[in-house]
């Protein structure tokens, strides 16, 4: 990153304590699976008389997927900010 002056700055990357990861984990989880219920109960009462059983099934597992996804990029964005907090606090 370089400011109005032309020096080149450092970029700043958050980081986060135990607390604030333990705290950010459960929130995201909760959310997430919140959100995955309801559209799970959702897509199953609504398409149930649209898409066949057969098929109904394979859009459950592409909804599981997808939220897969975000808690595994979520989770590990959390543990990438942790490692940078202890690797800058273990630098003399």
């Amino acid at each position: 990153m370089i400011d109005n002056s032309g020096n080149k700055g450092t970029e700043k990357t958050p980081t986060l304590t135990k607390s604030q990861a333990k705290k950010s984990v459960i929130q995201w989880t909760l959310i997430l699976g919140a959100g995955l219920a309801a559209v799970l109960v959702t897509t199953t009462f609504v398409l149930q008389q649209l898409v066949p059983k057969q098929y109904l099934i394979y859009l459950h597992v592409a909804e599981v997927v997808i939220i897969g996804y975000f808690i595994i990029h979520i989770f590990s964005n959390i543990s990438y900010k942790l490692a940078l907090a202890q690797s800058s606090t273990s630098q003399p």
